[in-house]
């Protein structure tokens, strides 16, 4: 229960662009860790061969689906392509917790709904990638996993989406990297500092006027 399953990181793409990625595998302890540990080896591999994420997806997950011989376990995984010139995005979901672009109004401008399902479910899956997404001014990217939106008070209330995206909005000016700590303490004052039921994890991107 002490070993965490969930993973994030930033990869060099091929074709200049920046790989974000958030991934949560099932079930807790060192079994699932080590699931979590291989992901991170194949998606990073696929990567330096391909640049279209659908594909390097559909690679992970075959491998995985070979690696995993009880059918019990799986990985949702976020993978984001972040083009830091033109300012946008491109994604693909297999069946992680959505994303979500709020706009400098702290509205929902985009919803980054999961794409097809989990890796390892399934020996051979189709993930396809979004549109490209541009950023404006002023536009908060957030990927996390359901730890954070879903940690729970004493009487089972959550944190939640909304929760989340009020901090980020009324935060704003802080940079990517205090929004994300913001997050983490605001969720484990929330739940009282009872004990955390699942790890926490996530990446906020800031599109400013000069730069993100």
């Amino acid at each position: 229960e002490e070993t965490g399953g969930d993973y994030f990181d930033f990869i060099p793409m091929l074709d200049q662009t920046l790989g974000l990625v958030v991934g949560d595998v099932s079930g807790h302890g060192l079994g699932p860790s080590l699931l979590m540990s291989s992901t991170r080896a194949y998606l990073r591999a696929f990567c330096l061969n391909f640049t279209d994420l659908g594909k390097i997806l559909e690679n992970v997950n075959k491998v995985l689906y070979e690696d995993i011989s009880d059918r019990k376990r799986f990985v949702t995984l976020f993978f984001a392509s972040l083009d830091l010139v033109e300012k946008s995005i491109i994604y693909s979901n297999a069946g992680h917790t959505s994303g979500y672009i709020i706009d400098k109004n702290g509205f929902i401008k985009e919803e980054l709904k999961s794409t097809n399902l989990p890796l390892g479910i399934v020996e051979s899956v189709e993930y396809t990638n979004s549109s490209r997404i541009f950023l404006k001014p002023g536009d908060i990217c957030l990927f996390a996993t359901d730890g954070l939106f879903e940690a729970r008070t004493g009487s089972e209330e959550k944190f939640s989406v909304d929760k989340a995206i009020d901090i980020l909005h009324k935060n704003r000016n802080l940079s990517a990297n205090m929004l994300v700590e913001l997050l983490y303490n605001s969720a484990q004052k929330f739940t009282t500092n009872q004990i955390q039921e699942d790890d926490i994890t996530a990446i906020v991107v800031k599109n400013l006027e000069t730069c993100i």
